[in-house]
Order: structure tokens, then sequence, then C-alpha cells
């Protein structure tokens, strides 16, 4: 293993072996760190990281056969957000934290041991840390990642999150970043600091959620809604039925979050066909068809909902997500 990324990754499946050189990164989620060495951390996977300031951000491609894992050294306290956008993985640092694809958490590590294992496959992971002596501030300021990070029992949080349109927006931004000292430090500061204040809403949602019948009703029927968007109708009965509730109190817990089952279905549509033209070149009009919408319909609710056209946002995907030869 390189020994500049050694300093912050141990391996401990894998035997720590010297690698052929790696070539320069290309593809990783955030473009500064392809400036960055990168270094084989096992078979077929590469990383590389980056200090700024009180931030490091860990960068993590490639293409395993079997699982690794990995121990994060660090110094003293540091806030984690883990971000998984293809693959899966375990944090382990006293609490077992699984992530799939499209989904982040968050930990604290205060100097104990912290274990990262990746699963076999394709993997495109980053880690955002904040290290001390910034903590302290964070945790008078955002109560619901000091409740749930630094003072419950390890085995109290085990939650993954979708990164949602909000974050996925923030860590566009970032994605962009060039790798010049001063601006990358001030915007990625500011950046960082946005992806915190929305893990506080996720925390503090998830926490009312677990507290609230209603409100735990209408994400389960979110979730109902998002695996059977494929289907011509979702009825509220079936979708009442399945959640052995009746359909008025179903109705009642969208009323209580000012929205209705019907638009819910039109909005898990939309962030689908999102999701598809940002990864791949699927016609509109297909697109379209296998949301169930006429073309024309699908372009206008498309635009009304994102502020922005389908075929602009495919374009900005085009120029903001780098990729490899492989498309990976």
């Amino acid at each position: 293993m390189d020994t500049t990324i050694n300093h912050i990754l141990r391996p401990c499946l894998s035997d720590s072996e010297d690698y052929p050189e790696a070539p320069p990164a290309s593809g990783l989620y955030f473009r500064f760190l392809e400036v960055e060495e990168t270094a084989w951390i096992a078979p077929g996977l590469q990383a590389t990281y980056k200090d700024i300031e009180h931030i490091r951000v860990i960068g993590f491609k490639g293409t395993l056969e079997r699982p690794e894992a990995f121990e994060l050294l660090h110094e003293g306290d540091m806030l984690w957000m883990s971000f998984q956008f293809l693959g899966k993985s375990i944090v382990n640092n006293g609490t077992i934290q699984h992530l799939g694809a499209t989904e982040y958490t968050g930990f604290h590590n205060n100097g104990e041991r912290t274990i990262l294992q990746i699963d076999r496959g394709k993997t495109w992971l980053s880690l955002i840390g904040i290290r001390d002596p910034k903590l302290s501030a964070l945790q008078a300021e955002y109560e619901k990642i000091a409740t749930f990070l630094f003072t419950q029992k390890p085995t109290q949080l085990d939650k993954a999150f979708l990164i949602g349109y909000k974050q996925k927006r923030v860590l566009e931004k970032i994605q962009q970043l060039r790798a010049g000292a001063y601006s990358l430090s001030a915007k990625i500061i500011y950046h960082v600091n946005q992806l915190i204040e929305l893990f506080e809403e996720d925390l503090a949602a998830f926490e009312d959620k677990a507290n609230n019948t209603e409100v735990a009703l209408y994400y389960r029927a979110l979730d109902y809604i998002k695996q059977h968007i494929l289907f011509r109708k979702i009825p509220r009965k079936e979708i009442a039925d399945q959640l052995c509730v009746t359909e008025k109190t179903l109705t009642r817990a969208f009323s209580q979050k000012k929205t209705t089952i019907s638009q819910m279905i039109q909005v898990a549509r939309l962030d689908q066909a999102r999701e598809w033209l940002r990864q791949g070149d699927r016609p509109l009009a297909e697109i379209a068809a296998n949301l169930h919408f006429e073309k024309t319909d699908f372009i206008a609710a498309y635009t009304t909902l994102f502020n922005s056209s389908p075929e602009e946002d495919r374009k900005n995907r085009s120029r903001s997500k780098p990729r490899d030869a492989s498309g990976f």
C-alpha cells in the first residue's frame, strides 16, 4: 500500500503489500481528489484523500472480487459522513451501520477503533470527516447530531438515509470544485456545513417518524409507492391493505404532510426519471412511457418540480460527472 494513504487506512483482511503504481484517478466523485496521489489499497480498489483545514475527504473507487476491510486511522475526535454512491459497505465503531447504494450515514469516533468494510463488486464511496476542535461548537448548534452521535449508546443508532435531492445538489457543488488552495478551502467548508444541516434535518425526521404513528405511516406508504412506481396504477386501497390500515387513516397521514397520495406517486415517478436521466441515455419518450406519462405531460411536470427541463438536467449530468473509459 502507498505510504501516503497508509497513515490514514490500514488493511484488516488483506496483507499489506506493494501494488503497481496506481494511475491517476479517473471518475472519483469529487473532482479535486483526482489531482492527489492515488494508491491501490486492495486488488481492484483505489483510494485517495485530502486534508482541507479541519476537513478530511477520502475517495474510494474500484471493483473488488471479495469483501475488504480497513481501519480508519486518525487522531482525536472526528465526525464522519459516509456517502455510498455504488455498492455496499459497513461501518463498525461499536455500532454496525450498513450502507447500500445511494445511501449515507454519519458516525462519531473519539479515538476508538473504526472499521470500514467494503463489499465485493463495484464500489464508489466518499467519506467526509470533521476534526476536533470544531466538534464542540457543532454539538452545541446541532441538537439531533449531538444526541444521536455523541451522547447515545452506540447500539442505539443504526440508520442509513437516502442521498436525497437536497444532498445531491450540495454534493454536486462539491464535486465541481477545483483544487485551488484558497477557493477550495472556503467553498468546501461552506458546502460541508450544508451537508451537516441536512443530516440534522434527516435525524430530526427520523426521530419524528419513530415517535409519530401517522408520520411513520406516511413514510411506510412512501416506501411502498417507490417500490411500485413502474405499475400503471397504485390504488389507495391497495396501499392501505398492504399497510394494514383503513383508507381514511392513510389519507389523513398524507394530509398531515399537506399532500395527497396521487401527488406523491407523481413525485416518486419524477424522482425515478431524474435518476434515469443522470445515469444513462434513455430517450425521453421511453422514460415517460415507463413511468406512465405522455411525453409532453412528463416534460411539463418534470420542469415544474425541478425547475429545469429533463434535457437540461441530462446536459448538466454529462458536464458534472466525469467517467472513466468503462463508464463506471
